[in-house]
């Protein structure tokens, strides 16, 4: 029973890592961002892409494959955007906190996921979900770094009435 479980979070974990990517390739050229952010989230796509990667390598010790096709989007950034957007009006600043919220999430997951394998006996499974969840958590750091100068940048943007 545990395997299967195992087996089912990991291909949604492969299927968040997949429908990641057109979102991270559209924040990387993003004019809006400056030559280190878009560096960064360059950096992040070949992550998330090692992290696709490892998820099918995870599935496959176990006899199974990623699904193909599951869905058009990431979960995690959507409800994190929907969450954003009834706070914050500025796009920049809502974009820099729902990247956040949804890094969060994978770095949660992960931890979900390592706690599962570890259950299910799988140790190398864990430990390509730690390499995973170490990666995300750097992102996430980096991105919590943002989130002031996307503030800044908002709040300097605004005309004096509306700060």
């Amino acid at each position: 029973m545990h395997k299967q479980t195992l087996i089912a979070w990991l291909k949604r974990a492969h299927t968040m890592e997949t429908q990641s990517l057109p979102i991270l390739h559209a924040q990387m050229t993003d004019a809006r961002k400056d030559f280190p952010a878009r560096a960064r989230f360059q950096a992040h796509i070949r992550e998330t892409e090692q992290h696709a990667a490892r998820m099918s390598e995870a599935l496959a010790s176990l006899g199974s494959a990623p699904v193909r096709g599951d869905g058009d989007g990431n979960a995690a950034t959507s409800i994190a955007m929907a969450i954003t957007t009834r706070f914050f009006s500025d796009p920049l600043a809502r974009l820099a906190i729902a990247d956040f919220i949804a890094e969060q999430f994978e770095v949660s997951a992960y931890t979900a996921l390592i706690a599962a394998a570890e259950q299910a006996g799988e140790n190398e499974v864990a430990r390509l979900c730690r390499l995973n969840r170490g990666e995300d958590e750097d992102m996430a750091e980096w991105l919590d770094a943002q989130i002031p100068m996307a503030v800044e940048r908002a709040l300097t943007a605004l005309p004096l009435g509306r700060r």
